[in-house]
């Protein structure tokens, strides 16, 4: 019990130093209104999520179209598809299947095989060279490391749906180029300050969901050797 209260203690501070580091750090430097509401509307989600309240999807769709805005403001439109072409379905999708299954259903996980990963990765280069020259062309301000989250989000959401073990590691590896292009971007304009401390707290969340997902994973693989 007393693991479990600390747990929940620590992620309360967390979440209290990222919306006051937010807040200061929007108003210190003047942070257009549209690229910090996200930035805040994400915190809302997070409560939702945790109390499996199916309008957090909702929520985290509308959300969607927020950051859109401010990444098109940012000129990565890499960012901006991502956010429109794959969370917001991903979003609405989870809300209908939660609410027919009423917050019932259980995931299984499971780990990925060499020959996955490999074919994932020659695929995800093939893909990754395409998209290069897409969001070259539409004038990508950060094009290498922006078409790079964006073709990670693919294969996370793949690998999500499927229950892959792995999702949760390259979305770890997803908000760590995160945090370097928006750091990169902070020196040429210290406005964009406040997406490095969304990238922070978005690594630490994905740090949290891949300890998770390997428990649960353990687990089921324990049962699955009883069984068997």
């Amino acid at each position: 019990m007393c693991d479990k209260k600390s747990k929940f203690n620590i992620d309360y501070i967390v979440v209290a130093v990222y919306a006051v580091t937010l807040t200061v750090l929007s108003i210190v430097f003047k942070q257009d209104f549209i690229k910090v509401l996200p930035c805040f509307v994400s915190m809302a989600v997070m409560v939702f999520q945790a109390y499996a309240n199916k309008f957090g999807f909702l929520l985290g769709a509308l959300n969607c179209c927020i950051y859109a805005v401010g990444y098109y403001l940012e000129g990565v439109y890499a960012s901006m598809a991502e956010a429109l072409i794959l969370s917001l379905p991903m979003q609405l999708a989870a809300f209908f299947v939660w609410a027919r299954n009423e917050g019932k259903s259980k995931n299984t996980t499971r780990n990925l095989t060499p020959k996955q990963a490999l074919i994932t990765a020659v695929c995800a280069a093939a893909v990754w060279v395409g998209t290069y020259f897409i969001f070259k062309a539409l004038g990508d301000s950060s094009l290498i490391l922006d078409n790079s989250i964006f073709v990670l989000s693919i294969v996370i959401y793949l690998y999500t749906i499927l229950g892959f073990v792995e999702s949760r590691l390259l979305l770890i590896v997803s908000n760590l180029i995160s945090l370097i292009m928006w750091t990169i971007k902070t020196v040429g304009d210290i406005k964009s300050v406040t997406y490095i401390v969304l990238s922070v707290y978005n690594l630490y969340m994905s740090v949290k969901g891949f300890i998770t997902w390997k428990k649960i994973a353990k687990i089921q693989n324990n049962i699955s050797e009883t069984d068997g």
